[in-house]
Formats: C-alpha cells, sequence, structure tokens
C-alpha cells in the first residue's frame, strides 16, 4: 500500500544546522577563551533545558513546580524528550491539534534532540594547545587553543 505523500511544512533550521562545524586551522589564542565559549555554551544548553521544563509543566497541566521537579528527576536527555513526546501526544489527541501543529512540536524534539549531540560534544571535550614545527628544526608555530573529543571516546573520533 503506498504511503501518502506527507505535506511539506517549512523547517524551523535548514537540514545541515546541527552538523558537527568543520576542523579549523587555527584554534583560540588563548585557552581561556576556549573555556569561556564552553561556560557559555552550557550557560546557554541549561537556560534551554529550564525552558524546556517549564514546557512538560504547561502540557501535563500539573502544579508547576511539582511537574519541573518530576522532569528534572529524569536523568538522560533522551528519556526527558520521550516524556515530552509522550505529554504532547495526549494533548494534542484532546485538543484536536492540526498536522501543522503536531509537525512543528516534533520538529521542535528533534532539533532539541540534535541539538542535544552537539552540547554532548562542548560537554564531554577538552581544551588543547597546539604547536606545530613544519620543517625539521624550524621553530614552533602556535596553532592556538582547540576544544577536541578525548581519545578514548571513539564515536567522536576519527581518522583523519
Amino acid at each position: 500500500m503506498a504511503k501518502s505523500k506527507q505535506p511539506d511544512f517549512p523547517k524551523i533550521f535548514p537540514e545541515d544546522h546541527w552538523n558537527r562545524p568543520p576542523l579549523r586551522d587555527r584554534g583560540d589564542a588563548t585557552a581561556d577563551l576556549t573555556y569561556g565559549a564552553v561556560g557559555m555554551a552550557i550557560t546557554q544548553w541549561e537556560m534551554l533545558e529550564d525552558a524546556v521544563a517549564d514546557l512538560f509543566a504547561v502540557l501535563v497541566q500539573g502544579q508547576y513546580s511539582i511537574a519541573q521537579r518530576v522532569y528534572g528527576a529524569i536523568t538522560t536527555s533522551h528519556v526527558r524528550r520521550e516524556a515530552l513526546r509522550n505529554a504532547a501526544e495526549i494533548v494534542f489527541r484532546n485538543i484536536a491539534a492540526s498536522e501543522e501543529e503536531r509537525n512543528t512540536f516534533a520538529q521542535l524534539l528533534d532539533n532539541f534532540s540534535r541539538a542535544s549531540a552537539r552540547r554532548d560534544d562542548i560537554a564531554h571535550a577538552i581544551v588543547m594547545g597546539f604547536q606545530l614545527s613544519r620543517e625539521p628544526n624550524a621553530p614552533m608555530e602556535d596553532l592556538g587553543c582547540f576544544l577536541l573529543p578525548p581519545r578514548y571516546n571513539s564515536e567522536r573520533n576519527h581518522p583523519l
């Protein structure tokens, strides 16, 4: 049986938005710049998690502080997204949400999931500085500081 064509809804972000950025030739001038960017990114992520906890509270239509506490007790982001997905499924059924509303929510969760992977890249990385001598006996050239996955993390390390 042929599957019916889904309507084309506008995407929230371009398809490649959450791809890992390309490797750079030069890193940050100092480790402090990299550490500061990591701190900013993790802080922004926690602000997003807090907003998503608010969304969960709205979806379950319960007491705000209880709903946030329950959401926070779920320790993995994947399971939190599943809790959101399940709560939304019931709410959308109860309010007879349109296909467009359901699709927008699904895109929101998909982007949240993809952003979570980038957050993990940042939170589970290490700052390393590099120097390189381009010729034998030449002075070392400072290439700067980079945020890199630890060597043990085979999922995030690929041969060049």
